[in-house]
């Protein structure tokens, strides 16, 4: 390439001389379109700046709108007494010289009439101020002037209290109450209608502390009854026989259903698995009729027992206590029982040789009416459907059970929960 062309130092004609040339030199005219496009942008600079110029008045408008809402503007009322009070103020004006009977007189009664005037607004006040106080044995006297009493009081005459009745005449009496409502409607804005509050309160109707006060009392909660109710829990049970033999604690769950036939009664079937080791004497076991120990050359001394039962009691509950936070109930059940598994250790003598002898039998035979339960407990409300309980149990046997006919009783602690459903209407 050619040095020269970016050499603007050299050569005849210098820096400045290039520039001068290029401004003198005709330029091509600008084409329509970039006229237009420039008419389009100065166009959309003017809308701009008059939608930003009425945005500007619109906060201006809405401070004048809230300061005529929320500045409390002085009512009619306010503005009469104002007037009012300021003429009472203003002093009387007299040019100093002696003024003529017919002046005078005027002036006589101008004063007169402002007097009654100022009195009768007094009066107002006065009667307002009663009016809140409202006491019920207020004893008052009228201090409302007619023109009359108010030239005696001029002429220093004796005046007698006078009652409003006395004082005012029928005219003016009406006047003044319909004064006093005017101002007691314009004091006093509309209040809503009266709604009706039931507010609990702890008085009764006829508390005379409150006069002409409408007392609405809350009646007390009753608790929600219910049809049916479900327990279930566990604790400890224990096994024996009549007289001074062994037998051992151990664990016992079970659950049931009830129907609470009123507020005292109810009934419910249940269930309970337990597990009873106990001793017996030879005497209180008696062998079946064709068994391997109903053998008159075999006489059985001692018997050790390990029998799970599963005993279905039947009973009747009543409270004492109904509808309470703390319930004590008792009930009588009716035992019932199946005999799972019966497992025997005997010690028996055959022929007049001790012997020993093992055996477990699995009848599952059921053993209705075994027994009689008698229970009394106590209950905690946790909640109207939930309750915690807790009552210790004797059971008395009717009959032997098992393949001995053991006349067994039982005794133990039963804990649990009881959950009502199913409310009555």
């Amino acid at each position: 390439m050619n040095e020269k062309l970016f050499n603007l130092n050299q050569g005849e004609e210098g820096l400045d001389d290039l520039f001068r040339n290029a401004a003198d030199a005709e330029q091509p005219a600008a084409p329509a379109h970039a006229w237009l496009k420039m008419n389009l942008l100065l166009d959309e600079e003017e809308q701009k700046r008059r939608r930003g110029f009425a945005w500007w008045w619109l906060p201006l408008l809405l401070f004048m709108a809230g300061h005529r809402h929320f500045v409390p503007q002085p009512g009619p009322l306010e503005v009469e007494k104002t007037k009012s009070f300021s003429r009472q103020l203003l002093p009387h004006e007299s040019s100093g010289k002696e003024s003529s009977p017919k002046e005078a007189a005027h002036t006589a009664a101008t004063g007169t009439q402002q007097s009654a005037d100022q009195k009768r607004d007094a009066s107002f006040i006065q009667l307002e101020k009663q009016h809140l106080n409202a006491t019920p044995s207020r004893k008052f006297v009228s201090e409302i002037s007619t023109p009359e009493v108010s030239v005696k009081k001029e002429l220093n005459q004796p005046i007698l209290e006078m009652s409003p009745e006395s004082a005012l005449t029928k005219e003016e009496s009406m006047t003044l109450v319909v004064s006093n409502e005017l101002e007691d409607k314009a004091l006093y804005p509309a209040l809503p209608k009266k709604q009706q509050l039931s507010i609990p309160v702890s008085v009764s109707n006829t508390d005379p502390a409150i006069p002409g006060q409408t007392i609405v009392s809350t009646p007390k909660k009753q608790p929600v009854t219910y049809r049916f109710y479900v327990y279930g829990g566990g604790g400890l049970d224990r096994g024996f026989v009549s007289g001074n033999h062994e037998s051992e604690l151990k664990p016992a769950y079970g659950a049931g259903l009830g129907l609470e036939l009123n507020k005292r009664w109810a009934m419910q079937v249940g269930f309970t698995q337990t597990r009873k080791l106990y001793e017996a004497p030879g005497n209180a076991y008696t062998p079946k009729a064709g068994s391997y120990y109903d053998n008159p050359n075999f006489v059985i001394q001692e018997v050790y027992a390990d029998c799970a039962i599963l005993e279905i009691p039947i009973s009747v509950r009543y409270n004492f206590l109904p509808n309470q936070q703390h319930q004590v109930f008792g009930m009588l059940s009716m035992q019932n029982a199946i005999m799972q598994r019966e497992s025997y250790d005997y010690y028996y003598t055959r022929f007049g040789q001790p012997a020993k002898g093992y055996y477990t039998y699995r009848t599952k035979a059921l053993e209705l009416f075994s027994g009689i339960g008698l229970s009394v407990g106590y209950e905690y409300r946790i909640s109207d459907r939930l309750h915690v309980q807790a009552a210790p149990y004797f059971n008395i046997p009717t009959k032997g059970i098992g393949e001995g006919s053991v006349k067994l009783r039982s005794a133990g602690l039963f804990a649990g929960l009881r959950y009502s459903f199913w409310k009555k209407k």
